[in-house]
C-alpha cells in the first residue's frame, strides 16, 4: 500500500482546517499549556480543540481556564480512565463539528509535536482512505535528550504481548503496524466511533481498539515525517497484569493465555524485587485478582 505524506505542504492551516484535537488531561497544567500552544502553532483552530480533564478537585476550573489559549473548549468529567475522557471528547467532537470533522486527534497532555507533524498527519489520512489511524514517529524527553520510543506497536508470537517497536522501515514514509502509542494518534471519526473500551481505565485500550479496526478492514499506521515527544514513567505493575488479562479475552491465543500472565507477571515480580518494592509486589497480586474478577463482565 502506498501512502502519501504530503511532504511539501505550503498551507499548514488550510491542511488542518477540518482537524479537531482532544486532549487527555490530568493534574499536569504546565504541559498542557505547553500542549495547547503547540496545537495552535500546528495551525488548529482554538475552537476545535477540546481538553477533557478528569483532575477532578485537584485542579479548579479558574486554573485551567487561565491556563489555555482562548476559545478553547474546556470539558470536565469524573476520572474514570483514559478511554472515557476520549469518548467523551469525541462525543463533545461529533456534537460540535456536525459531522464536519475530517479526523480527530487525540493526545496526552505532555505531547509536544515537531513542525508540521501534523499536518502530515493529514495529509496520510486523505492519501489512503483504508487508514482508521495514524501516530507520529513517537520520542521520549530523558535527560540525554530524545530517543525513539515507538515506531508503533506489535503483538509477539504465540504469547501475543503488547510491544513497541523502534525499527523504521527503509525507504518507507509510513509503515502499517498492529497498533500505535495512545499518546498521540489522529483517528477517522468513523474509527473513534467505534468507541475505547472503559474498563482498562489505563494502559492497552488503545491496542484494544487498534486490533479491533483491524479487524473491522482498516489500518493502522506511523507517518515517520510526523514526529512527537512525550515524558512516560512506563506501566505501572498492577495494569500490566491485570490489562493483559482483559486484551487476551479478545485477542490472545486460546492454551497460551495463562502463559502470557505468567510471563507479565513474572516480569513485574522481578522487576519489584530488584528494587525492594513491597508496594508493586502487591499491585501485581491486585492486578491478576481484579483482571480474574473483570473476565467475569
Amino acid at each position: 500500500m502506498k501512502f502519501s505524506t504530503g511532504a511539501l505542504v505550503t498551507d499548514t492551516q488550510q491542511v488542518v482546517a477540518r482537524v479537531w484535537a482532544v486532549i487527555v488531561h490530568h493534574n499536569s497544567l504546565g504541559t498542557l499549556m505547553a500542549t495547547a500552544h503547540n496545537l495552535l502553532d500546528e495551525g488548529i483552530d482554538p475552537k476545535q480543540i477540546v481538553v477533557v480533564d478528569n483532575s477532578m478537585d485537584r485542579v479548579s476550573e479558574p486554573e485551567l481556564t487561565s491556563a489555555l489559549p482562548p476559545g478553547v473548549h474546556l470539558l470536565r468529567v469524573e476520572n474514570q480512565g483514559y478511554g472515557a475522557a476520549v469518548n467523551a471528547g469525541f462525543r463533545h467532537v461529533d456534537q460540535a463539528a456536525a459531522g464536519c470533522a475530517e479526523a480527530v486527534l487525540v493526545v496526552t497532555h505532555e505531547v509536544l509535536f515537531s513542525q508540521g507533524a501534523v499536518a502530515v498527519l493529514v495529509e496520510t489520512v486523505r492519501g489512503a482512505p483504508s487508514v482508521g489511524a495514524v501516530a507520529p514517529l513517537l520520542t521520549v524527553r530523558g535527560a540525554s535528550g530524545e530517543d525513539v520510543w515507538s515506531s508503533g506497536g506489535y503483538l509477539t508470537g504465540w504469547l501475543r504481548l503488547p510491544r513497541h517497536s523502534t525499527e523504521l522501515e527503509a525507504g518507507r514514509d509510513c509503515a502499517t503496524v498492529e497498533w500505535a502509542d495512545g499518546a498521540a494518534v489522529m483517528y477517522r471519526p468513523s474509527a473513534l466511533g467505534l468507541g475505547m473500551d472503559e474498563r482498562y481505565f489505563l494502559y492497552m485500550e488503545e491496542v484494544e481498539l487498534h486490533l479491533r479496526l483491524r479487524a473491522s478492514g482498516m489500518t493502522v499506521v506511523v507517518a515517520y515525517g510526523a514526529r512527537a515527544s512525550q515524558s512516560t514513567g512506563g506501566m505501572p505493575p498492577y495494569y500490566a497484569v491485570r490489562n493483559i488479562q482483559l486484551l487476551h479475552r479478545r485477542f490472545g491465543r486460546l492454551g497460551f493465555r495463562h502463559f502470557a500472565l505468567a510471563s507479565v507477571a513474572a516480569r513485574a515480580v522481578a522487576k519489584a524485587a530488584m528494587h525492594s518494592d513491597l508496594t508493586a509486589f502487591r499491585a501485581v497480586l491486585r492486578g491478576v485478582r481484579d483482571g480474574r474478577r473483570a473476565r467475569l463482565v
